[in-house]
């Protein structure tokens, strides 16, 4: 009786304590609150760490008024009922004030200049500005209303799963830029602010009056860009990135394809996504997802059911159009780099005629089956008007009519591709060794071919070898051999000449070599002379003078710019002395592109197939860093810094010039490489009492500069996204675009030779070891490597 008579004083004294213990605690985080906002140095963004105590109480408070109250709060004064919605309310308004408003503030004058920079409707923005500007314009929507506003055909069923996604979504998109504003990269940190804006978004679909105003004439003026924008892309981008991740699913080299060692191709290799395996076990079920599982998102550009179902179905196939078309790309490009590497010498030679005829499948045959499987694309449904099926078997005229139109890209015979071009392409190509499909079975030869091409090849091939054979062992037989071989070049050289035009050049360059080289080495000749010329005028002097140097190590010492000039000026230095001395009869030049020309019946060379795209890429970097009526290295472009957030001043220099970007209205500002400066470019950003910079010396620094940031594109793109990462330094991503003077750029090259990797025309290039078959030159000691 005592115990329960203490019982019933004691509680309800303890009860009026917690109650006020919990009115304390929320002033506590409202004070945390109030120190930010009186502190003048402090970033736009709340920290997490005053505003998390506010968003402790808010879930204390949320975690009574759905479970239970403490005992300690009950027997009559829990003031939780009247204390939690104005605290909830209360989170919600501030968190909105702090964070959410000055987070869209940055992301709206980010919207707007995505809108003014490409305001004319003949612009089209890079994938990565597309896909940023897209999430900010969806996160703007969101926040001024739920997704059910806007999707307003929803059925009742579908309504509360799409709400959760958006929400989840719109959540961890304000985590995410929330981060990035501060710099925060802790996890821990980082999952505080997860719950915050979880909590937020929760509470903002509970209060309408927290939802953002939309500013119409912007989101008007953002979606005529996006709906320009071609996604293509990217979403190839993301095939070629995951299709190697899928087990069973990797590159293809040349050494998957043959064995012998006399082929070559400079490592080149075809992507994964882009062989069988890689068609069947990934890319196929990708471009062949139902309609409506693809894209999704078609709302934030305000289209009707009827527009978005017409874009996503024209996106898709020209998705799948792109991928045919780069998987052409692919193995044509892999095949145009093979090259037969020829001894110089009798034993040699047999070992190369041994090599080319060895076994059930020899190496040109292998090559001819193998590129006929990869090539051979099945789907695994027949076309149909079923909308769950794609792609559909009837598409309406006026998306064809779209797909079909427009100029032609580089390197394409036509603007839109289905799965059975690929095959066709190769058709006249593996038609030389293959009658029909090919079925490969791993650890299995291929079944047997009815006579073909391949098989006059191979006997020419054999009597030569055996012919070879019988001189080594006696070198009486010497006239057998030499009446073999004009026979048998006679043969060949006929052969290539039936072939269809579009691969007349690759079987040249494929079936001829063998013969060519090893009758230069039977009867000597000039050979001596062409490749001793250039193995002293051209390839020791490249390999001393270039190969180590920067921008083509990038690990060397910078090639000076009179060097530069004096190699790749055009029609002028060494390479284009020898060409004009010795090549300019065998190999034409049609514009600023290189190929062999036809073969006259007394050609007794057989010259590298390498030389004529060697000499397309020297005269292109001439063509790009010359510009018309300039005889010295010149790159012409103006620039324009993007605001980072937290960062408030932003500098850029090249060779002495300056650009200052100091968050106010963005405008295009010229630069010129090389300047009339102190040679250098640095890069400089400070903001909230840090300072970030990258910083590279000399004539060629500012190429270190880029070579220092991440760059997506093509050829030939209008403008640039150049990206430096500088969250070691506190400072966080800097954003440049770079705008050329021109369509051909150091960055990716030539637009008609289609997109090379990025700053490929330098590292990319190297000269040939050997001009003729037969004779190389020997390997020269680079010096060592140094600069930046």
């Amino acid at each position: 009786m005592f115990a329960a008579a203490v019982g019933l004083t004691v509680l309800p004294v303890r009860s009026m304590k917690a109650n006020q213990e919990l009115l304390a605690e929320t002033d506590r985080a409202v004070e945390k609150v109030e120190e930010h906002r009186a502190d003048e140095a402090a970033p736009p963004l709340i920290p997490v760490e005053k505003a998390y105590p506010l968003y402790q109480v808010e879930q204390k408070l949320l975690a009574y008024e759905q479970d239970s109250t403490p005992i300690k709060l009950q027997w009559g004064m829990y003031q939780g009922d009247a204390l939690y919605p104005p605290t909830e309310l209360g989170f919600g308004r501030i968190m909105r004030e702090e964070l959410v408003v000055p987070m869209m503030d940055e992301r709206k004058d980010m919207l707007r200049r995505f809108a003014s920079r490409y305001a004319n409707p003949e612009d089209e923005p890079p994938s990565d500005e597309s896909n940023e500007a897209f999430d900010a314009l969806r996160m703007y929507l969101l926040l001024a209303g739920p997704i059910q506003d806007y999707r307003t055909n929803l059925s009742e069923e579908r309504l509360p799963t799409e709400q959760e996604g958006e929400n989840k979504w719109l959540a961890e998109q304000l985590e995410l830029q929330w981060a990035r504003g501060l710099m925060v990269a802790d996890e821990g940190e980082r999952d505080k602010m997860t719950a915050i804006t979880t909590a937020w978004v929760r509470i903002l679909r509970a209060n309408p009056e927290l939802e953002l105003e939309l500013d119409e004439p912007l989101i008007k003026d953002v979606r005529e860009v996006l709906k320009r924008s071609d996604r293509t892309e990217a979403w190839l981008a993301e095939i070629i990135a995951t299709a190697p991740t899928v087990e069973g699913v990797r590159d293809v080299g040349l050494r998957d394809i043959v064995t012998t060692t006399i082929y070559k191709n400079d490592n080149t290799n075809v992507r994964a996504a882009f062989t069988r395996p890689g068609w069947e076990k990934y890319a196929r079920d990708y471009l062949s997802k139902p309609l409506g599982a693809f894209v999704g998102r078609e709302w934030v550009l305000g289209l009707t059911d009827q527009e978005a179902r017409e874009r996503e179905m024209e996106d898709r196939l020209r998705l799948r159009s792109r991928y045919f078309a780069q998987y052409i790309q692919e193995w044509d490009r892999f095949i145009a780099k093979i090259y037969i590497d020829a001894p110089s010498d009798l034993v040699g030679s047999l070992t190369m005629f041994q090599d080319l005829t060895r076994g059930p499948e020899p190496p040109l045959l292998a090559l001819m089956t193998r590129t006929a499987w990869h090539t051979n694309l099945k789907e695994l449904k027949p076309p149909s008007d079923d909308p769950g099926v794609f792609p559909p078997k009837t598409i309406p005229p006026e998306i064809m009519k779209r797909l079909q139109g427009g100029d032609l890209a580089p390197g394409a015979d036509k603007n839109y591709y289905e799965t059975n071009d690929v095959a066709r392409h190769f058709q006249n190509f593996i038609g030389f060794g293959v009658a029909g499909e090919v079925e490969i079975k791993e650890g299995e030869p291929p079944p047997p071919q009815a006579s073909l091409q391949v098989d006059k090849y191979q006997e020419q091939l054999q009597a030569v070898r055996d012919a070879l054979q019988a001189r080594i062992d006696d070198p009486a037989e010497q006239p057998t051999l030499v009446k073999k071989m004009k026979t048998a070049v006679v043969a060949v050289r006929g052969q290539v000449g039936e072939q269809h035009e579009q691969w007349r050049q690759r079987f040249d360059r494929l079936l001829l070599p063998p013969f060519d080289a090893l009758r230069t080495v039977v009867e000597g000749g000039e050979r001596e002379g062409i490749g001793g010329s250039w193995c002293s005028t051209v390839y020791q002097p490249w390999q001393e003078q270039v190969a180590s140097k920067y921008p083509f190590n990038p690990k060397g010492y910078d090639i000076p710019l009179s060097e530069f000039s004096n190699w790749f000026k055009p029609d002028a230095g060494p390479v284009w002395t020898y060409y004009t001395a010795t090549l300019a009869s065998r190999i034409e030049k049609n514009g600023n592109v290189f190929k062999f020309a036809e073969r006259g019946k007394d050609t007794t060379l057989s010259y590298n197939p390498q030389l004529p795209d060697f000499l397309t890429d020297v005269g292109d970097l001439g063509y790009v860093v010359f510009p018309p009526g300039s005889d010295k290295p010149k790159f012409e472009f103006e620039v324009q810094i993007d605001g980072t957030p937290g960062v408030s001043e932003i500098t850029l220099a090249v060779d002495g010039k300056k650009v200052t970007y100091r968050n106010g209205p963005q405008n295009w500002e010229s630069l010129v490489w090389p300047g009339e400066g102190d040679p250098g470019a640095k890069l400089t950003a400070k903001g909230l009492g840090r300072n970030g910079d990258v910083t590279k010396s000399g004539e060629w620094g500012f190429w270190r500069l880029l070579g220092e940031a991440n760059v997506t594109g093509s050829a030939g793109q209008t403008v640039y996204s150049i990206k430096w990462d500088l969250t070691d330094q506190g400072i966080g991503v800097i954003t440049i675009r770079l705008k050329p003077k021109r369509g051909e750029t150091p960055l990716f090259g030539v637009p008609s030779r289609g997109s090379k990797k990025y700053l490929g025309l330098f590292s990319g290039l190297k000269v040939p070891r050997f001009v003729v078959n037969g004779y190389s030159c020997s390997e020269a000691a680079a010096p060592a490597a140094g600069g930046e």
